[in-house]
């Protein structure tokens, strides 16, 4: 079977708009572009059976008004944005789109990516680069595989490629429900059910790590958007709820508060906001904390020992134009955790 496989752009959650570009004119029979409006003259249309949707979806492509070009999405496409919010797709997400027969074309989604990383010290030392990739497969769950590091494209609630209990140290840093707006991610829902969504990867990050395993949980000190809360506080009951057990926390002193306009109250008593231009990466484990070190290498260097294990951490956070993610976290902040928690040869997980 013949299938292409698409990236999501904002336009998808927003309008419903799949750009078909990457599949080409030969992946469609010809008839199946139509005219510019429903009005003037259909295509032919093809069916969809759409992963998760109870109906197909019958649709044409419309072509450009002006240049009788293929405008590249499906004309009926309300479908899509019910497409990505079933499957908690993101922006950088991928879809499948698989030609079953001559106009049946099934679509699937490739969810999240998560990063298991091996030896870190030679990997945060030497960064991989694009070549390192060539050959990924976003078709697959295992999306990338070499003798240094596995990529699965898969959901974090949802997967069964990480096998329980293989973990030594996950890094991550969740949505913080504060409406950034990602491509499909809701990241504006009722506190009450962020916390029942942080309590179902939570789960799942308890299970994958070995009984002295480590979380390092990158979080919120608190919002005041949309109502004030105690992100941090409350995440990290959440993960003792969980299994978790408590070992400390690292203050990252990121100095993001420019262009900040909420005041509460200008120059005025009455209901200030306090806002703190920090975020926590609260250090917790899943049974013991202490692990044996005969026989095992640590490549930490002596300051990074002395400078990492004070508890204020001061580096600067990621541009988002630069990586173009809403909310991306630089690369210094696993570095640190991963050389200071994890022995070489130990297995990290790290999402993407």
């Amino acid at each position: 079977m013949d299938s292409r496989v698409i990236q999501l752009t904002p336009a998808a959650h927003k309008y419903g708009n799949l750009n078909l570009r990457a599949c080409g004119k030969d992946f469609f029979p010809p008839d199946v572009f139509g005219a510019p409006s429903k009005k003037a003259r259909l295509g032919i249309p093809v069916t969809l059976q759409v992963d998760g949707l109870p109906n197909p979806i019958e649709t044409d492509i419309p072509t450009d008004k002006k240049t009788g070009t293929p405008r590249w999405i499906f004309r009926e496409r309300k479908w899509v944005r019910d497409f990505v919010r079933l499957h908690n797709l993101r922006m950088e997400d991928t879809v499948m789109i698989r030609r079953l027969d001559e106009r049946t074309y099934q679509v699937s989604p490739n969810n999240n990516i998560h990063v298991i990383e091996e030896e870190p010290s030679t990997k945060h030392q030497q960064p991989l680069s694009d070549s390192h990739f060539a050959g990924a497969k976003l078709n697959q769950k295992i999306f990338f595989e070499n003798d240094r590091l596995k990529i699965i494209n898969d959901n974090v609630i949802s997967t069964t490629e990480i096998e329980n209990g293989s973990i030594d140290l996950i890094i991550t840093s969740p949505p913080y429900n504060v409406d950034i707006k990602y491509a499909s991610h809701d990241d504006k829902v009722s506190y009450e059910e962020y916390l029942t969504f942080s309590n179902k990867w939570l789960s799942r990050c308890f299970d994958w790590l070995k009984i002295a395993g480590r979380l390092c949980l990158n979080i919120p000190l608190d919002k005041n958007k949309g109502g004030q809360q105690s992100v941090g506080a409350d995440l990290t009951t959440v993960a003792k709820k969980v299994g978790f057990r408590y070992h400390s926390t690292i203050i990252w002193n990121e100095g993001n508060i420019s262009r900040r306009t909420a005041w509460g109250s200008w120059l005025s008593p009455a209901a200030p906001y306090v806002i703190a231009p920090v975020e926590l990466i609260v250090i917790l484990y899943k049974s013991e904390w202490k692990r044996t070190s005969q026989g095992k290498e640590s490549d930490i260097t002596r300051k990074e020992f002395m400078d990492w294990t004070n508890g204020l951490w001061t580096f600067s956070g990621e541009s988002k134009k630069k990586i173009g993610h809403p909310a991306p976290f630089p690369l210094e902040l696993p570095k640190r955790n991963i050389k200071s928690l994890t022995f070489l040869g130990n297995m990290p997980l790290s999402n993407a």
